[in-house]
């Protein structure tokens, strides 16, 4: 059957090194391929829509941080010229004030994820190894207020990966999604998982009842 879901991987590195993440550290690629990319996505696109029933969601993903294209705001738009609905799952890490003003294109989503990975210096440090990581907080909501000035319809969402041994952690995740939703537009959805890396599956059934 023809796929039910498709997911393009246009990042060409990441900030961030994960605990739980698949990916080997330190992988990134040429940031040619960011130029190059743009004709990839557009010509691989033009093939999907041919198809009966073509699945109109194109989520834009991957273990490489999707914000380090240059050429992001171009491959959203590609996604949108052709009556499909641009997704993206980001870190939020490179999505400041200077930087929105440069992707103006990012409005063209139709919905975005943010990947949420503490809730201060101290958690996010110990989760992605990033010494200025926690500064996606602000960014996150100062993105919920561009689109509220900008009146954007898009969907926002944020996603937290419950880690072992760490649930008073994610009650200070919950306390920062009362914050956004009391301070801004607010959420659309939250979305949790468990670090399921190397097949420890992260929670037993008393942390999963607490969440």
């Amino acid at each position: 059957a023809y796929p039910a879901r498709i997911g393009l991987y246009p990042g060409v590195s990441c900030m961030f090194n994960c605990q739980f993440c698949g990916r080997r550290e330190g992988t990134s690629f040429s940031n040619n391929l960011a130029d190059s990319s743009v004709e990839l996505f557009s010509s691989l696109l033009d093939e999907h829509i041919k198809q009966p029933h073509h699945q109109k969601i194109i989520r834009l993903s991957g273990g490489l941080e999707p914000t380090t294209n240059k050429n992001i705001g171009k491959i959203i738009k590609s996604i949108e010229s052709r009556r499909l609905k641009p997704q993206m799952y980001t870190n939020g890490f490179l999505m400041t004030e200077k930087w929105l003003e440069k992707n103006e294109d990012i409005l063209a989503l139709d919905s975005i994820r943010f990947s949420v990975y503490g809730h201060d210096y101290k958690t996010y440090y110990h989760t992605t190894g990033h010494i200025k990581g926690v500064t996606a907080l602000d960014n996150i909501k100062n993105f919920i207020d561009h689109l509220d000035f900008y009146q954007s319809p898009m969907n926002v969402g944020l996603n937290y990966v419950i880690l072992s041994g760490k649930l008073d952690e994610f009650d200070s995740f919950i306390d920062y999604v009362k914050i956004l939703n009391t301070t801004t537009g607010g959420l659309d959805w939250i979305s949790l998982r468990e670090d399921s890396s190397q097949n420890l599956w992260g929670l037993n059934e008393i942390g999963r009842a607490h969440v």
